[in-house]
């Protein structure tokens, strides 16, 4: 999000989950915490009024819920399934989901 050209404008931000992400349940991980910033990188806070400065653009990195159960009984189906569909690398399956190599 960005102004018109020669402008700047503020927002009233009220983001939640950036500092306390959701918390997993019965064995699940936690959800991965948002976070506010222009695209140069620089940080904003989650609440208040702040500027964003003409030229800069607000950036957004939406919160993740937590998780449910234990991550290495997850159906092994279901596992190859987010695998395939791009949701986790194999590195997380191994570590995670503690996925062997196929044979």
């Amino acid at each position: 999000m960005s102004a018109n050209p020669g402008h700047r404008f503020y927002i009233n931000a009220m983001f939640d989950r950036c500092d306390n992400p959701a918390s997993g349940r019965d064995g699940g991980r936690h959800g991965a915490p948002g976070n506010v910033s222009l695209n140069d990188g620089s940080a904003m806070q989650s609440k208040g009024k702040q500027w964003i400065p003409d030229g800069k653009h607000l950036v957004l990195k939406l919160p993740g819920g937590g998780g449910y159960g234990e991550p290495a009984e997850r159906d092994r189906a279901l596992v190859e399934q987010d695998l395939i569909r791009g949701y986790i690398s194999e590195d997380e399956a191994k570590e995670i989901y503690l996925r062997e190599d196929p044979e």
